[in-house]
């Protein structure tokens, strides 16, 4: 309704002045003190009136926004406090956050595993150690990994230097993108 109303304000605010008299135009040089007088106030009171048609034409377009949004905050409001407005509310939450949330949620437990196992496959593979064969007063020990050659422990390590970066890759495109 205020709508057609506004579309009709409108309407005859444009056509209005297109109605009248035929208009002449004089250079204001030309015109005498007096006439040029009252050519500025007549030009005056219609910019007053010109102004005070659009003030209250803001107005009205301003009470017609707060009655729109009056009835938007009720109807939103009455949806929020039902159940189905709270899986409504859910749903949008997850749909702005939710992909982070997965992501982090997975995503480190799957980092810490993931570099985990890298390091332990690191310390099995490549590093000389020591391990107890028999407890006692006198433990005795076995080197594990002294038979191979630096040559395969260095290919060792640079596969496995590899496996880590292109983990950690994967898994930065997977945390952050």
């Amino acid at each position: 309704m205020r709508t057609i109303f506004l579309l009709i304000a409108f309407v005859i605010a444009f056509t209005l002045p297109m109605q009248g008299q035929e208009k002449v135009l004089v250079p204001k040089s030309e015109l005498t003190a007096e006439q040029l007088a009252k050519v500025t106030a007549n030009e005056t009171k219609e910019t007053v009136k010109k102004y005070g048609e659009w003030v209250g034409l803001g107005k009205e377009v301003g009470e017609a926004f707060d009655g729109a949004l009056g009835a938007i905050q009720k109807h939103a409001q009455d949806l929020a406090d039902s159940r189905l407005g709270v899986f409504i509310m859910f749903l949008i939450a997850y749909k702005i956050i939710g992909t982070d949330m997965v992501q982090f949620a997975v995503g480190v437990p799957l980092l810490i595993a993931g570099l985990s196992a890298i390091l332990w496959s690191y310390r099995k593979t490549c590093i000389v150690r020591r391990i107890k064969v028999k407890g006692g007063p006198t433990p005795e020990w076995k080197l594990v990994n002294d038979t191979k050659s630096t040559d395969d422990r260095q290919s060792e390590m640079i596969v496995h230097v590899v496996v880590a970066a292109l983990f950690l890759l994967f898994m930065s495109a997977f945390l952050f993108f």
